[in-house]
């Protein structure tokens, strides 16, 4: 064996590089991009809760506008009530609950037969630049008394 060389398939071959061209300053491609990353993961995480619980709120209010129009209901179905009884009925009871609902309207009629209610009202918003609406309506028929 005169000469020492080395078997092809056992060479090393040197050492892999980047395809990715470098930028001046020796930095990668990937600067601010963990920065940009949190500050989204961020604002996921502050968004979210408040989302789930916007959505309690406007659950809590349809049930606040519900109970508002049975109430008014049941006070201008009555034999000798009134649409405006009614309306007042609604309205007292809004008073009361309080709640999530902000201007409201209740609005009643009695026919010879049926007799509507309706509330309605916008919902406390937690999210910026969501508006949410409430509109309940229920019909009942009239109480009349036969001899």
């Amino acid at each position: 064996m005169a000469g020492t060389q080395a078997h092809p398939a056992t060479a090393t071959a040197p050492a892999p590089t980047s395809h990715r061209p470098r930028r001046a300053g020796g930095r990668g491609g990937d600067s601010g991009a963990a920065a940009l990353a949190a500050a989204v993961l961020g604002a996921v995480l502050v968004l979210l809760p408040m989302i789930l619980i916007q959505a309690a709120v406007y659950f809590h209010a349809r049930n606040v506008a519900a109970s508002a129009s049975r109430h008014a209901l049941e006070a201008t179905r009555v034999a000798e009530g009134t649409p405006a009884a009614g309306q007042a009925a609604g309205l007292e009871y809004l008073a009361q609950a309080g709640g999530p609902l902000t201007d409201t309207d209740v609005d009643t009629s009695r026919g010879a037969t049926t007799a509507n209610a309706t509330v309605q009202g916008e919902v406390t918003s937690l999210v910026p630049g969501l508006q949410l609406t409430v509109s309940v309506t229920v019909t009942g028929p009239v109480e009349r008394f036969e001899p």
